[in-house]
């Protein structure tokens, strides 16, 4: 299964049912505010730095699900979920009436939340897809 939810109880939701049939999950990481398609990488969900949505994605299954809690940072033993994620500190472009680069405070809407570049999300899909497919090819740590 490939992930590219937003909402973190819906892929929470997602990554445990796909634990609990044994079927293999790749997991997009944040993408709003990136804009440097080369940065993308894959490490284990419990190897991910600097991503919000990643962090609180383990937050939750940790919280809600019972994935286990790290020992120390990072924890001895990886989950086996892989995330496709970017470590580039996101950035806010404001609309062009705006003052500053400030993310606004304000109700999140397209001028006040970070905003996704076509390319990035492109090459985020290709990595999503690369890592799935090597899963296939592999075996997927799910079956380990």
């Amino acid at each position: 299964v490939v992930d590219a939810i937003d909402s973190v109880a819906e892929k929470c939701r997602l990554i445990n049912g796909c634990r609990q049939r044994g079927i293999a999950v790749v997991m997009s990481g944040g993408l709003g505010g990136r804009a440097d398609p080369t940065m993308f990488r894959e490490a284990d969900i419990t190897r991910v730095e600097g991503d919000g949505l990643t962090r609180r994605v383990r937050n939750t299954l940790r919280a809600e699900y019972g994935f286990p809690a790290g020992d120390n940072y990072p924890p001895k033993k990886r989950w086996g979920i892989p995330v496709v994620f970017s470590p580039e500190k996101p950035r806010f472009v404001p609309p062009r009436d705006a003052d500053d680069g400030e993310a606004p405070a304000a109700r999140k809407t397209c001028d006040t939340s970070y905003g996704t570049f076509c390319p990035a999300a492109g090459a985020q899909g290709f990595a999503l897809a690369a890592c799935a497919v090597r899963l296939i090819m592999e075996g997927s740590p799910a079956e380990s």
